[in-house]
C-alpha cells in the first residue's frame, strides 16, 4: 500500500519535471538556433549581392541562345525559368533562395558548355558574345567569391549543427527551423 501511495506522488512529480525540462530545452535552444540562422542570413547577403549582376549576364546569354534553332533552346528556356524562380525566391526562406541559386549555377554552366559545343550557337556572334560575357564575368571569379561563400558555408554548417543536435532537433522541428543548403557557385576563370 505504501508503495502505491508513493507512486501516486512520484509519477506526477516526474511528469512535471519532464515538462519543465522540455520547456527549458525549448527556451534555451530557440535563441541559439535563431542566432545561427541569422548569421547564415547575414553572410548570404554578401554572396547574394554578387548574384544579381552575374545572373543578368546569364539571362542575356540564355535569351540570345534561345534565338538559335536547336536543342540549346530548351536549355536556355530552363535557365531563364530558373533565374525567374531565383528572383521569386529572393526575400523568402533562405533555403529556397540558396536552392534556387544552386539550380541557376548548374544550368548556367550547362548552358556555357552546350553553347561552346554547338556549331549553331558558335555561328551566332551575339549569342557567343553573350555567353562569353557570362562565362568570363570578372566580378564573379574564384578570388572574389571565396571569402563570402566560405563564410556563408561555415555559417550554414554551424546552423546545421545547432539545428540537428540531440536536444535541439525536436525543438527545431517545432519552431520550423528547416535545413539550409550550402552554396556551390561555379566561378568564372581567374
Amino acid at each position: 500500500m505504501r508503495i502505491l501511495r508513493g507512486l501516486r506522488i512520484l509519477i506526477p512529480v516526474l511528469l512535471l519535471l519532464a515538462v519543465v525540462a522540455a520547456g527549458a530545452a525549448v527556451l534555451s535552444a530557440r535563441p541559439v538556433i535563431d542566432d545561427a540562422r541569422s548569421r547564415a542570413e547575414e553572410t548570404w547577403a554578401a554572396v547574394d549581392e554578387r548574384l544579381g549582376p552575374h545572373y543578368r549576364l546569364l539571362e542575356t546569354a540564355a535569351t540570345r541562345v534561345a534565338t538559335v534553332i536547336g536543342p540549346e533552346r530548351t536549355l536556355a528556356d530552363e535557365t531563364r525559368a530558373a533565374i525567374a524562380a531565383w528572383r521569386d525566391a529572393r526575400g523568402g526562406p533562405l533555403a529556397d533562395e540558396v536552392g534556387s541559386a544552386n539550380a541557376v549555377e548548374a544550368l548556367g554552366r550547362r548552358l556555357v558548355t552546350a553553347a561552346a559545343a554547338s556549331e549553331r550557337v558558335q555561328a551566332d556572334r551575339e549569342a557567343t558574345a553573350a555567353v562569353a560575357a557570362f562565362a568570363e564575368d570578372p566580378t564573379y571569379t574564384a578570388a572574389a567569391l571565396t571569402a563570402p561563400v566560405t563564410a556563408f558555408d561555415r555559417a550554414v554548417d554551424r546552423y546545421e549543427r545547432e539545428r540537428t543536435g540531440v536536444i535541439r532537433s525536436p525543438v527545431a522541428r517545432v519552431i520550423g527551423a528547416k535545413a539550409i543548403p550550402a552554396f556551390t557557385p561555379v566561378p568564372s576563370p581567374d
